[in-house]
């Protein structure tokens, strides 16, 4: 996916909305993120992207260079789950060299922030795996719900 920059308040309203209404501290930390940021970077545009629960199937977020600035994960059961994201257009690395992974075994949210943002040169690619070094993907519900709060590069 490409990568499709909108303001700064359209984006915040976005990435709020993807936050569980009974998770106020949650809302909260974003909220308090998304003012730093304002306050910081001067309202920079930014895109918000969403997927279903993700598995091992690989899903590129964006296929540009770009900075994370948050990442919201919402796992909905306790089955083992690792959420494994590449600085890469295409694949996630299953080698143990993957950029970031996060187990998940509770249902809960995670939020994960990048104050100046996470440069990535190729893009974002997601996936869900059993393990950290395997390529066994997680099953549909496995895997975490995730939305990402992306700038440009």
């Amino acid at each position: 996916m490409a990568l499709s920059l909108t303001n700064f308040t359209n984006a915040k309203a976005a990435y709020m909305a993807a936050i569980p209404k009974d998770d106020a501290a949650s809302f909260r930390t974003a909220y308090e993120f998304f003012s730093w940021l304002s306050q910081m970077q001067g309202n920079p545009d930014l895109q918000v992207v969403s997927t279903d629960y993700l598995t091992g199937t690989d899903v590129v977020i964006a296929d540009a260079a770009c900075k994370v600035y948050m990442i919201l994960l919402k796992k909905n059961n306790t089955t083992v789950a690792i959420f494994k994201a590449d600085d890469s257009a295409s694949a996630v690395t299953n080698a143990g060299a993957t950029l970031m992974s996060f187990r998940q075994n509770t249902a809960e949210v995670d939020q994960k922030f990048f104050p100046k943002g996470l440069a990535l040169a190729s893009g974002l690619t997601v996936c869900s795996d059993t393990t950290p070094t395997g390529s066994t993907g997680s099953t549909a519900g496995d895997g975490a719900k995730l939305t990402v709060l992306l700038g440009g590069a």
